[in-house]
């Protein structure tokens, strides 16, 4: 979800996207769950610094249950983005095809007018990160190109990856607040020079550090999903984005 676009501009419209999705039934299109697992969190299960928690869902708590419509209609309601045209881009597969028409029949159930705009696959990735092009959601993987928490949350969260009007925009959500950026790389940085401070400066931030994530956020973990061990000292810088990006509506990704 694009955060700087109508509707997904308003946190209450992104959250309500959240609370819609039945991730069991995403699961299923992506082949079954010997190939996908729902999920709630921007860091996938195996992953040092991920927590089990999930805030959108009919029963909060560890875990995805069940989708919440009732709760997503009033968020729309209350979003004041009721009726507003939202179209859903896909590569031309059919398996993220199949995602976007799911996706169209959900923001359809929860008051807007969606639409299905599938593109070619060879251009896809590079359209959707262009500003130019006015996404305002998209079906979308993410594998890692390297072992670390970073490649997941600096590379598709932090400031430095958006660039209005380039082809080369990875964080395709358009989140960038300065202050969560300068405390993700702060916590690198400490983490990376003296790993028992770094875990001390987020113990000390309680508060954030527990139980948020980000409104981007991912639907699925697919069953690849990186199991590889990531380097210790770059749990802290983890945890602190995960307490902190509750503002951009993880997808409430993250």
């Amino acid at each position: 979800m694009n955060v700087n676009l109508a509707p997904f501009n308003n946190l209450k419209a992104r959250q309500a996207v959240n609370f819609a999705i039945d991730r069991t039934a995403l699961v299923k299109i992506f082949g079954g769950p010997n190939l996908a697992a729902p999920s709630c969190q921007v860091l996938p299960p195996g992953f040092p610094g991920h927590v089990d928690y999930c805030p959108y869902t009919k029963s909060p708590g560890a875990k995805w249950s069940a989708p919440d419509l009732a709760k997503a209609k009033q968020l729309v309601k209350d979003s004041g983005t009721a009726g507003q045209k939202v179209a859903v881009l896909s590569s031309d597969d059919e398996v993220n095809k199949a995602v976007a028409v799911y996706l169209q029949s959900v923001l359809n159930q929860i008051g807007y007018k969606a639409s299905v705009k599938p593109i070619s696959g060879n251009i896809f990735f590079t359209y959707v990160q262009n500003t130019k092009n006015k996404v305002q959601i998209n079906v979308q993987q993410w594998y890692q190109d390297y072992p670390a928490a970073s490649d997941f949350l600096n590379i598709l969260f932090g400031c430095d990856s958006f660039h209005p009007g380039s082809d080369s925009s990875i964080n395709i959500a358009g989140f960038c607040d300065k202050k969560i950026d300068v405390q993700m790389k702060h916590a690198l940085k400490t983490a990376l020079e003296d790993e028992a401070a770094a875990n001390k400066e987020c113990d000390e931030d309680r508060q954030g550090c527990h139980r948020r994530r980000a409104d981007g956020d991912p639907l699925h973990t697919e069953a690849h999903r990186l199991r590889v061990e990531a380097r210790r000292q770059l749990h802290v810088q983890q945890r602190v984005l995960l307490a902190r990006l509750s503002s951009l509506g993880q997808v409430e990704a993250r």
